[in-house]
């Protein structure tokens, strides 16, 4: 959010001073908010022919939708400005043969008799007069509901997002910034506790032990699911043994909360994505589907939890 912002606004008014339209319409606010952002946009003079070509570029160039595709300051939009209309009057030959027009580093333009000069934007630019212009219509009452309500989700989303509470590497929920500000201002928040590396090494390597204790189990229900299905060249997923009733949802989950992962092929594997909930990571564990570990991650150490910290 710079200046280009405003250039980009400003491009806005002049595309809907040349084309009697918004550039980009919806139902909502955040619709037109979403197609500012990514709809292409439509020319001014493909609405209104006679929008000369050089100030149907400068509308463009000011509504790029990359900043850097703009004008980077408002000498340069200035300037052109000045230039397209130079162009226009010389063209059309409105100021009497004693005006000198020079702007800038444009050259002085010597023009025809054809009288006093007259307005710019009246002659010939959009053949719009201001009479000519409609009164803007009411927003009707539902509309305005309307738009009350979505302001109202938009905030509400937004609060959510800030006060949501964050989970740490231990897998102790903690709460959000904003959220401990709020409560610090309303004297409810106590001091936080701050658990030593020693403790969070003690429930890490709890952690890695349910885990394991889990993976070992999960092979003995595949077992049964085999001999239960009468299918013992298949392997069952994890919602297969929930759905049966064989294993629960806590028992099929590792010790930070991950769903185990039960993967077919060869002797197949079963597999925990393990603390950082990423798969395909050093700290995955892995188990064959007859239970022989094929990786199994130590638990922490205090000296590595400090320097994570």
């Amino acid at each position: 959010m710079d200046h280009r912002s405003d250039i980009y606004s400003l491009g806005a008014t002049f595309y809907e001073l040349v084309t009697r339209q918004s550039p980009f319409d919806g139902d909502t606010p955040l619709a037109i908010m979403m197609k500012h952002i990514n709809s292409p946009l439509t020319p001014p003079y493909m609405i209104n022919p006679h929008v000369p070509a050089d100030i149907n570029r400068i509308i463009c160039k000011m509504m790029a939708k990359d900043p850097g595709e703009r004008y980077q300051n408002y000498d340069e939009l200035i300037s052109e400005l000045e230039q397209a209309k130079l162009h226009r009057l010389a063209k059309e030959g409105r100021l009497p043969d004693s005006e000198l027009f020079a702007l800038g580093d444009a050259p002085t333009v010597h023009l025809g008799t054809q009288g006093a000069p007259r307005s710019y934007l009246t002659e010939g630019l959009v053949h719009v007069r201001l009479e000519d212009l409609p009164d803007p219509p009411a927003p009707s009452r539902m509309k305005i509901i309307a738009l009350s309500f979505v302001g109202v989700l938009l905030i509400a989303a937004a609060l959510y997002a800030l006060l949501r509470p964050a989970q740490d590497e231990a897998g102790i929920r903690q709460p959000s910034p904003l959220a401990r500000g709020v409560l610090a201002l309303l004297g409810r928040l106590e001091p936080p506790h701050e658990p030593s590396a020693e403790q969070l090494a003690a429930e890490d390597a709890e952690r890695v032990a349910t885990t394991r204790a889990r993976i070992e189990l999960t092979v003995n229900k595949i077992l049964d699911y085999q001999r239960t299905a009468n299918r013992p060249g298949r392997l069952p997923t994890i919602k297969d043994l929930r759905r049966l009733g064989l294993a629960t949802e806590e028992e099929t989950r590792d010790g930070w909360g991950n769903d185990l992962i039960i993967i077919s092929g060869g002797d197949g594997v079963v597999k925990s994505v393990g603390r950082d909930g990423i798969e395909g990571t050093g700290d995955d564990f892995i188990f064959t589907a007859s239970g022989t570990p094929q990786q199994v991650p130590r638990a922490l150490t205090p000296e590595e939890i400090e320097v994570r910290q």
